[in-house]
């Protein structure tokens, strides 16, 4: 291939080598994706230390500084984009979150206030931080 040919073109042939010839190609939706599960709260990742535990959402709004930004899904995440998605989880209450204990519940809607995410506020509406 050159550079002068079809960006299309290119692309096309790139994925014909990436999926061997296959004409259909099935692909997990985003719902089955594990980084999309965890910053929906509702499942967890792998930490790539010498401890290697697994962390969910609401433990990783806790992280201390020395780990964000955080990597997950494709890209960096700062602490706030973090506490963001905790803000997102538990206003729309998806029944597939995980379960928080009221204590849990509390120092999660604490870290939330102190980055301006006030879920209790009845203006409060994660949609418009984007």
């Amino acid at each position: 291939m050159r550079s002068t040919e079809d960006l299309q073109y290119i692309a096309r042939r790139i994925a014909d080598v990436v999926y061997q010839g296959c004409p259909a190609r099935g692909i997990s939706p985003i719902y089955e994706n594990p980084q999309w599960r965890f910053l929906q709260g509702r499942g967890e990742l792998v930490l790539n230390n010498e401890d290697g535990g697994a962390f969910n959402l609401f433990e990783a709004a806790d992280f201390s500084e020395d780990y964000f930004p955080l990597y997950v899904y494709d890209q960096p995440h700062t602490r706030k984009e973090i506490i963001l998605a905790v803000a997102k989880a538990l206003y729309y209450g998806n029944q597939d979150s995980l379960p928080l204990t009221e204590k849990q519940l509390n120092r999660m809607k604490e870290i939330c206030k102190s980055h301006g995410y006030d879920i209790d506020a009845p203006w409060f509406d994660p949609a418009i931080y984007g």
